[in-house]
């Protein structure tokens, strides 16, 4: 028996409190209920495609040019600058990640935890800015989980797609997520929180800078997203001008502390802008190529497309709605005006990003992805949570059926997109083997462990590897690769006097160990076959016949190895 006195203040639950709830609430916990189950149903169709992706982004798969980042990351653990001592076509932020992964765990593991993390942010962020911007607009919580069960499907596709066109530790997708992450942080300064102290501006910026230098694309982009977020002198102040000073001055510092600032701008960008960016024709004549973006879309999924065409014509609805119902004057014309431009600004932006380099390789398509990302967050930041369905002169019936039926029509919403969703994850795209990479992964560490042998007994520092990218040894060996030209890319073998043919004839004076699979040295492929036939040899010497007779590694290996590569050396 409670002797204990109810507390006045404190209401009782009774069977007739409980009846009238649900009286007055039935049709909102209809909706909840509705909404649970579609995101349940929802989850149930993405679990399977999503989770089998992320548990092979922990495997630790790469890519075909992953060994060239790992390679620069080892060099510039030995104290090699970036570009001068080893070069590869990428700003240095996957560098330092390789770099980091390196010294930390001997391995590269980091760089696959970072795709997989990646991964998951692309689901999370979009979700928590749903969250928040339902508590900001005091919407209900059957319009939220609503709004939920709706685009769910649509985040976990695109996180999907992203894995598939650059995942494996490739920097597009890491790239991707920084950049969502910078918008995100930029979103959380509240208005009345724009101050210098707030840490919010520093971390958007500093993501900002980290997307940037995974690829440059990504830093252009998020700059003009957010321009979104400007509604006023203040905000272009803060969530603009100071977000961008703190990226470039992050940029700055990693130029910097990588030693790497004047080869950056000298030998990195004179390259890519003199060598690749226009090697297809004028990056111009790629503006337009939207349906590109499209084609790329449907070939993943045929509906996923058909959903962001779909969030595109609601975003620039909503838009326009908003200032007919919210801000009918001129401020407010001027910013609808300022976000439907900078909704088709931004795609054409994105689309020339895509097209910048000409080659449409797969991964270039994830430039695209924030752009796509951020239709999911213009769908949830205009979306008319409290729309004025009624007026006060319509009678009272109508007032109370009306906002209903608006729920209503978004729980259709809803559940056509779920239903959908479920067609488009039975038809992605599937036509990669989890198997064969992994595989390939394998056979790329045992290549680097044989070399190793190789460059042990012949006690040999470095070698030169002849060949492009692949799951080459290079980033595997604890011997370094003889660089800057470690890999040859032949775009960068175009006149015989650049910084790469003098380079990579300097190293063949310097070295005594080849591996070679092909040449792809473009101008001076002629004078340096002449040379490494004169001053090299492939027969091996006594001491690697002894290797590869009594050590046990080798002597089941070495057939395997000499497969893929040939091993020359000085005369």
């Amino acid at each position: 028996m409670n002797n204990y006195p109810n507390n006045p203040g404190q209401k009782q639950l009774t069977k007739e409190s409980v009846f009238h709830f649900l009286k007055n609430h039935w049709v909102n916990l209809v909706f909840i209920l509705l909404a649970v189950l579609l995101i349940i149903l929802s989850f149930t169709f993405v679990s399977h495609e999503f989770f089998s992706r992320l548990s092979y982004e922990f495997s630790q798969p790469y890519t075909a040019d992953h060994s060239l980042y790992m390679a620069v990351g080892k060099g510039m653990a030995e104290g090699k600058i970036p570009y001068i001592d080893m070069y590869e076509n990428k700003p240095p932020m996957i560098f330092i990640v390789c770099y980091l992964s390196y010294i930390m765990t001997g391995d590269y593991y980091l760089v696959s935890l970072f795709s997989a993390f990646s991964m998951i942010g692309i689901v999370v962020l979009p979700v928590l800015f749903l969250v928040i911007k339902c508590r900001r607009e005091k919407a209900s919580l059957s319009v939220m989980l609503m709004m939920l069960s709706s685009l769910f499907g649509v985040i976990v596709l695109l996180s999907c797609y992203g894995e598939k066109r650059s995942g494996e530790g490739q920097v597009e997708l890491q790239g991707a997520f920084f950049n969502l992450l910078s918008l995100f942080f930029a979103f959380l300064i509240k208005e009345e929180k724009r101050s210098f102290s707030n840490p919010f501006l520093y971390l958007s910026g500093l993501f900002l800078g980290v997307s940037f230098f995974y690829k440059e694309p990504f830093g252009l982009l998020g700059a003009f997203f957010l321009l979104f977020m400007v509604k006023d002198v203040k905000d272009l102040i803060y969530r603009f001008l100071l977000i961008g000073g703190v990226a470039l001055f992050f940029c700055l510092v990693i130029l910097l502390s990588t030693r790497s600032f004047v080869p950056y701008f000298t030998i990195y960008l004179k390259n890519m802008f003199g060598s690749h960016v226009s090697i297809y024709g004028p990056p111009l004549e790629r503006v337009f190529h939207v349906s590109k973006i499209s084609e790329d879309l449907y070939k993943f999924s045929r509906h996923l497309g058909l959903f962001l065409h779909i969030l595109f014509a609601l975003d620039i609805l909503f838009i326009f709605y908003r200032f007919i119902q919210k801000e009918r004057n001129l401020k407010g014309l001027l910013y609808c005006i300022k976000d439907e431009f900078l909704v088709l600004f931004t795609l054409i932006l994105s689309v020339f990003m895509v097209g910048l380099g000409g080659q449409y390789y797969n991964h270039h398509y994830i430039f695209a992805l924030p752009y796509e990302v951020i239709l999911i967050f213009l769908f949830m930041e205009y979306f008319p949570y409290h729309a004025n369905l009624h007026s006060p002169e319509e009678n009272k019936i109508v007032q109370i059926i009306l906002p209903h039926l608006s729920k209503g029509l978004l729980s259709m919403f809803a559940l056509f997109m779920v239903i959908i969703t479920g067609i488009a994850f039975r038809n992605t795209e599937q036509v990669f083997s989890y198997q064969a990479t992994i595989d390939q992964t394998t056979k790329m560490k045992n290549d680097a462990k044989y070399l190793d042998l190789v460059l042990d007994t012949l006690d040999k520092d470095s070698y030169q590897y002849i060949g492009f990218n692949g799951f080459t040894p290079v980033g595997y060996t604890k011997h370094s690769a003889m660089g800057p030209a470690f890999a040859q890319d032949a775009n960068n073998f175009q006149d015989e006097t650049n910084f790469f043919c003098t380079s990579f004839m300097d190293q063949l004076s310097k070295v005594d160990i080849i591996v070679f699979r092909f040449y792809n040295i473009g101008v001076i492929k002629e004078k340096a076959e002449t040379y490494i036939n004169e001053n090299f040899t492939r027969i091996k010497p006594q001491a690697i016949i002894d290797l590869d007779h009594n050590d046990e590694f080798a002597s089941s290996y070495w057939d395997t190895f000499r497969n893929s590569y040939s091993l020359y050396y000085r005369r």
